[in-house]
């Protein structure tokens, strides 16, 4: 964003950087989910991703995002 731009254009910017934000992660997820080994991203003690493969490592249904790791 310049700060010259219009708030409009301004507006249309920040809408396709969040679209692109958004695909990144989604491409991000497909990967991650592809992979045969088992992956787990966890941030600031949450677990960020954990693919399928850990998820049957670990016993775990469905969506792991909103496990917590203590440690």
């Amino acid at each position: 964003m310049c700060r010259g731009d219009p708030p409009q254009v301004a507006r249309a910017r920040s809408g396709q950087a969040a679209k692109a934000l958004v695909e990144s992660e989604e491409r991000y997820e497909r990967l991650a989910e592809a992979l045969p080994e088992a992956l787990i991203l966890v941030a600031r003690g949450r677990v960020v991703v954990a693919n399928s493969a850990c998820r049957r490592l670990l016993g775990l249904r469905g969506n792991a995002r909103r496990a917590t790791v203590r440690g």
